[in-house]
Parts: C-alpha cells; sequence; structure tokens
C-alpha cells in the first residue's frame, strides 16, 4: 500500500515539473514575442490639430493700364464672370494699325519680287550648266578637227620629203615636188587656223562663263537682300502687332469682377493706372490650429494627414486625405497654424468653405519601446511638455522675482 501511494506521488511530482517547465517555456517565448514586437515594430505616430475647417482660397487679380492712352471700349461690369484672356478694355491704337497695313503692304510686294528674282536665278543656274555642256562638245569638235589636220599636215611633209629625194635623183619630174611642197604648206595653213579657232572658241567659252557667273552672283545679292527686306518687314509687323495687342488690356484670371474704377471710354490713362479687380475663383485647403509643441519640430511639408469633419462620422463616410502644404513659424493666439491641401475624399461629404473638423498628421513611425521611454520622460519632467512659447514668460516671472 505505501510503495503504491509512494509510486502515485513520484509521477505527481513529475507532471507538475513538466507543466512547470512548459509554462516557463510558454512565458519565455511570450516574453520574446513581446520584447521583438517592444524594439523592431514601428507605430505611425500622429498628432491632432485642437481645431480645423476648410478655407477657400481666393486670389485678387488687380487690372491695371500696361501703357498710356486713351480708353475708347471697356468690355466688363461690376460681378460680371470673366474667362483668362478675355479683352476687357481697350485703349486706341489707331497709328499702330495704320502702321501695320502700311508694313503688310510693303511684304506684299516684297514677295513677288523676291519670287522673281528666285526664279530667275534659278534659270540663270540652268542656263550656265547648258552653256558649259555646249561648250565642252564645241571645244572637243574643235580639238578633233585641229588633230586631224595636224595629221594630214605631218602626212604631206613626208610625202614632200620623199618627192624632194626622188627629184634629187631625178626619179620624178620637179613639177611634182613644187606640188608636194605647195600641198604640205596649204595643209600646214588649214592646221594653223583650225588651232587658232580653237583658242578663239576657249576664249569666248571662258568669256561666256564669266558674264554669267557676274549675273548669277548679282542675282544672288538680290535675292539676300530681298531676303532681307522681307524679314525686316515681317519682324516690323510682329512688332506693331504686339504693341496693339498690348492695347487690349485681358482678364489675367477666371473669376468674377469684384471692383470697377471710374474710368469710362474716352478717358486717358497712364501707365499702371488702376482699372478694376478680378477675383479669381478659390480652391478648397484646410487649415488646422495645433499646440505649438506639437507643431513645432514635429508637423514638416509634404507630410500625409487624415481630415475629419465633424457632422459626418469617419466610420460612415469615410476621412478625408491632405497633404500638408505650409508650416506656420509664429505662434498666435497660443496656437500654430498648418495649412494642408486636399489629396482624396469621399463624395457623399459635401466640401463647402467654413466646415470644421479635425486634422491628425503622421508625424513619424517609432518603436513601442520608445514610445514607452516619451511617456515616461514626460511623466518624471512635466514641464517639457508644456508649450515653448511659455517658458520665455516663466523666465520673465522668474528674472522679476529675483
Amino acid at each position: 500500500m505505501s510503495e503504491a501511494f509512494a509510486r502515485t506521488f513520484r509521477a505527481l511530482d513529475r507532471g507538475s515539473r513538466a507543466r512547470a517547465s512548459f509554462t516557463a517555456l510558454v512565458a519565455v517565448s511570450l516574453l520574446s514575442v513581446w520584447a521583438m514586437w517592444l524594439f523592431t515594430a514601428k507605430l505611425s505616430v500622429y498628432e491632432t490639430s485642437e481645431a480645423a475647417r476648410l478655407e477657400v482660397v481666393r486670389a485678387a487679380h488687380p487690372l491695371d493700364a500696361p501703357i498710356p492712352g486713351r480708353v475708347i471700349k471697356i468690355n466688363f461690369a461690376l460681378e460680371q464672370e470673366v474667362d483668362e484672356g478675355d479683352v476687357l478694355a481697350e485703349l486706341d491704337a489707331e497709328p499702330q494699325r495704320l502702321a501695320l497695313g502700311e508694313a503688310k503692304v510693303k511684304a506684299a510686294s516684297l514677295g513677288p519680287q523676291l519670287g522673281a528674282t528666285q526664279a530667275e536665278l534659278a534659270a540663270e543656274n540652268r542656263a550656265l550648266s547648258a552653256f558649259r555642256n555646249q561648250g565642252d562638245a564645241i571645244l572637243g569638235e574643235s580639238s578633233s578637227r585641229a588633230e586631224e589636220a595636224e595629221i594630214a599636215t605631218r602626212l604631206a611633209r613626208e610625202e614632200l620629203e620623199r618627192i624632194e629625194r626622188l627629184s634629187d635623183s631625178g626619179a620624178v619630174p620637179e613639177i611634182d615636188a613644187v606640188r608636194a611642197k605647195s600641198d604640205a604648206e596649204r595643209k600646214a595653213a588649214a592646221a594653223a587656223a583650225l588651232r587658232a579657232q580653237r583658242t578663239k572658241r576657249e576664249g569666248e567659252w571662258i568669256t561666256g562663263q564669266s558674264d554669267r557667273r557676274i549675273r548669277i552672283a548679282g542675282l544672288q545679292r538680290d535675292v539676300v537682300r530681298l531676303e532681307s527686306e522681307l524679314q525686316q518687314v515681317q519682324a516690323q509687323i510682329g512688332s506693331i502687332e504686339h504693341e496693339i495687342d498690348r492695347r487690349r488690356i485681358r482678364a489675367p484670371a477666371s473669376g468674377r469682377v469684384g471692383e470697377i474704377s471710374s474710368v469710362r471710354p474716352g478717358s486717358f490713362v497712364d501707365e499702371g493706372d488702376h482699372l478694376g479687380t478680378i477675383v479669381a475663383h478659390g480652391d478648397l485647403r484646410v487649415v488646422a490650429e495645433f499646440k505649438p509643441s506639437s507643431a513645432f519640430g514635429h508637423v514638416r511639408t509634404g507630410q500625409t494627414a487624415h481630415v475629419r469633419f465633424d457632422g459626418f462620422p469617419w466610420t460612415e463616410f469615410g476621412d478625408t486625405q491632405a497633404s500638408v502644404t505650409d508650416v506656420a513659424r509664429e505662434v498666435r493666439d497660443g496656437r500654430a497654424r498648418v495649412e494642408l491641401n486636399i489629396v482624396s475624399t469621399s463624395d457623399r461629404i459635401p466640401l463647402q468653405h467654413g466646415l470644421p473638423g479635425t486634422v491628425e498628421i503622421e508625424v513619424e513611425q517609432a518603436t513601442p519601446a520608445v514610445l514607452v521611454l516619451r511617456a515616461v520622460g514626460r511623466l518624471l519632467h512635466p514641464s517639457h511638455n508644456s508649450d515653448p512659447a511659455r517658458p520665455a514668460e516663466d523666465r520673465r516671472k522668474r528674472i522679476t522675482r529675483q
């Protein structure tokens, strides 16, 4: 009986140690996972605004006279909707229009002159090419005739020498020698005439080419001169048209006429005189107010944010995505102003000027361990959690008490 009890007791003891070992292993595993999460996990840190609202960005564009002149037309009225580039007023431009007409007439006359000169130049170039080809053929023919005459002259001279030898020996009559000599002299004279004719034709060919080249050079100068004059006139036309366009006062932006001066047609205005104001159609932006301790050093341009509007629960309507565009560098009324552009939003939220809400800006990502240390630091040093605008006031108070 006692032996059975002992075995049972040992079995229970071994089971208790196994359960204790398993429990310790599970605890160590959980502690390791928790430590890994504590030191490696990245959590988004948000700064939440104390207040936020939608505002309409409106830009006022002044409508001023760019140059002095007499007003001949007014095309806008108060509260009128205008588009960018619309002609709202016109100044007198009659002298410029007359000069423009004169310049266009001159350009119209220079165009045909230039075309005719270019056509004549092309014809002269073709004629020069044909003259060269013709001269080459004529000189080639003259050279062939002169060479043929030279050959005939050499044959005649050889024949004369043979007949003279035979005449000296009495084999042929003397009259045959005289005839052979006369024939050789005649052929030599003919060869000389052909050579002279070839030289003359070559000189005429060179002179003809020179004359045509001179005419072509003159036509090229005329073409360059006419092109230069035409370019000058076209530049003058562009300048006059620009001056005329400057006398058309256009809307600098789309919007409505928010102000109009007392200028009327017939009035004379100086450069810079104010004619009115165009109020452009504005875009919506989010303006949030943060504690200085939350904004300065944390909120930066380009950070993403979530905007949640009052009256539109984010669980039902979702939130609006925004991006930080500007952070104020001064504190007003104890708050720091932050401006954001809307990136995306739900179609169910009617965005309009003045709609209130809150903004949450993701300022960084930190591990849970860092966040715990920060919380402990705030508990140990509460003064670090105060606004940066207050230490200066506290220092002044301490100096006053001293």
